[in-house]
């Protein structure tokens, strides 16, 4: 099941996670991919001779169903013939069509957690148990490391033109691959009307609200953004208005694979106390927080009495682009802090920061959650990341797993 390695974009990717669960379950690659799709009905982005019929069964509200099934659990799982909702009828007639007996089901994490699953249908007598070493954990993130790629370019373009200045300020980050879909967004890229609250990776950059108007700007070049200005989405009453600019996303020096878009917001209210540093800060902190879970799922693959479950090139690529991000963050936050002057931390605002990541994922999965803090909590001396005077930053911060 070896291929040649292929580019870093969504559906090479997609395909080789795909392969890498086959390799879990010892069996040929006859699997469908899916990610959700808009309102019931979900997308099949890969299919590896899968039959038709399955295919267009999965691709209705009967594949939407297992999406949501794997997306709520977030862990591989069996799906039995009985165990499918009553209306899923045309699931049901495909899999007896083929003497299907189950669906092995695995997640694929994106942007805010499971971003599509893998589904992989099993003949009858045909029941292979998910391993307990969790050789399976690496091909399902593999999408993660595809995003981590694209974040720590899109940082690698902001840092090296420092656009700190308030001439260049940006307040959100997009980027997509040669076939324009999204693999990474933040800032009030995750915020606009019709974006926010959405997984929007994965997604074609025409099928999001105002992404025709992105995929029709000029590309800038490498040494200076031309800023456009348009209104996010055009079609809405409460759309916001921004300046855009596009450059190209390249991945290992090659040709264009794709696009970084930067996005200025220009209400009047986003126009006052703006700190070009911090936005740098913030976005280093999450491809931080990126690196650390792949970096889990890496050691664990490494641990697999099983073996790699994707080809080790994957493996090689990931943690060598691991490494380039740590870096890179390094930098970021030498530069950034050192220029920075001693001063006084609100720990209400230090411990709204902390909690900002958890509170964001919780509500993607329409949980509510409010923080109610004390007004008198304790002002301490120090910076924003330290907290307790000027720490080294030589090493970057490491999350939990």
């Amino acid at each position: 099941m070896s291929c040649a390695r292929p580019e870093f974009d969504l559906f090479s990717v997609v395909a080789a996670g795909a392969e890498g669960i086959a390799r879990v379950l010892r069996k040929d690659s006859v699997s469908a991919v899916l990610f959700w799709g808009d309102q019931s009905e979900t997308e099949v982005v890969h299919r590896h001779e899968v039959p038709d019929d399955l295919c267009r069964a999965l691709a209705t509200s009967d594949g939407r169903y297992v999406a949501d099934v794997m997306r709520a659990s977030g862990q591989p799982m069996l799906l039995g013939i009985d165990s499918l909702p009553r209306d899923a009828t045309g699931l049901r007639a495909a899999m007896l069509t083929h003497d299907l007996e189950s669906l092995a089901v695995f997640p694929l994490f994106g942007e805010y957690g499971v971003a599509g699953c893998l589904v992989v249908p099993l003949a009858a007598g045909e029941r292979p148990s998910v391993p307990n070493d969790q050789s399976w954990r690496v091909a399902c993130r593999v999408l993660e490391g595809l995003r981590l790629i694209a974040a720590t370019r899109a940082l690698e373009v902001a840092f090296a033109q420092d656009r700190r200045r308030r001439a260049e300020l940006y307040d959100g980050v997009l980027v997509v691959d040669r076939w324009e879909r999204v693999i990474f967004a933040d800032g009030v890229f995750r915020t606009l009307p019709g974006w926010k609250g959405e997984d929007p990776f994965g997604r074609p950059l025409n099928s999001l609200p105002g992404g025709p108007v992105l995929g029709s700007l000029a590309t800038c070049s490498a040494g200076s953004l031309d800023w456009v200005e348009h209104v996010l989405p055009p079609t809405e009453a409460n759309g916001v208005p921004v300046a855009l600019a596009a450059l190209p996303f390249r991945e290992d020096d090659s040709d264009e694979a794709g696009r970084i878009y930067f996005l200025r917001d220009l209400r009047a209210d986003r126009d006052s106390e703006i700190d070009g540093s911090a936005r740098l800060l913030a976005l280093g902190m999450r491809i931080a927080h990126d690196t650390d879970t792949l970096a889990h799922a890496l050691d664990l693959a490494r641990r697999s009495l099983a073996g790699p479950c994707v080809d080790t090139w994957v493996i090689t690529r990931f943690q060598e682009e691991i490494d380039k991000a740590r870096e890179l963050v390094r930098k970021v936050l030498d530069t950034c802090l050192s220029e920075e002057e001693q001063g006084l931390v609100q720990m209400n605002d230090l411990m709204h920061e902390v909690l900002r990541r958890s509170k964001a994922q919780l509500e993607h999965e329409r949980v509510r959650v409010f923080t109610f803090l004390q007004p008198d909590l304790s002002v301490i001396p120090g910076d924003r990341l330290s907290g307790s005077g000027r720490s080294s930053t030589s090493s970057t911060p490491r999350a939990s797993p």
